[in-house]
């Protein structure tokens, strides 16, 4: 029994992935990431609406504190006046590529 067991265990080769998760390394200026004031009356409120359509992982900094991991989300930045959101991402081979982006907010929401 033991014999069968221990055949069973070297005849299995298990695979590893070495390579990373595969995909493009994206540069800042290749990144499809926006930050949108929600408009009310024809003015931008403090409610803005994160968008990250390139395909690596999210992370959303306002101030340097994380505000966001998700691709897609709406903060209330609580403040107005020009707001910037830095987007962070990771491409596949681990590297960290940012973007920050401007957004002007005219009053708070509610």
């Amino acid at each position: 029994m033991l014999l069968c067991v221990a055949a069973l265990m070297y005849a299995c080769d298990p695979s590893v992935d070495r390579q990373g998760m595969g995909g493009p390394i994206l540069t800042a200026d290749e990144l499809n990431v926006s930050a949108t004031p929600v408009q009310v009356n024809g003015q931008n409120t403090s409610n803005i609406q994160l968008q990250n359509n390139s395909p690596i992982l999210s992370r959303w900094l306002l101030d340097g504190s994380v505000i966001s991991r998700k691709p897609t989300d709406t903060y209330n930045v609580k403040r107005t006046g020009v707001v910037t959101i830095v987007f962070e991402g990771y491409n596949p081979d681990g590297t960290l590529v940012d973007k920050e982006l401007q957004v002007s907010v005219d009053v708070l929401a509610e």
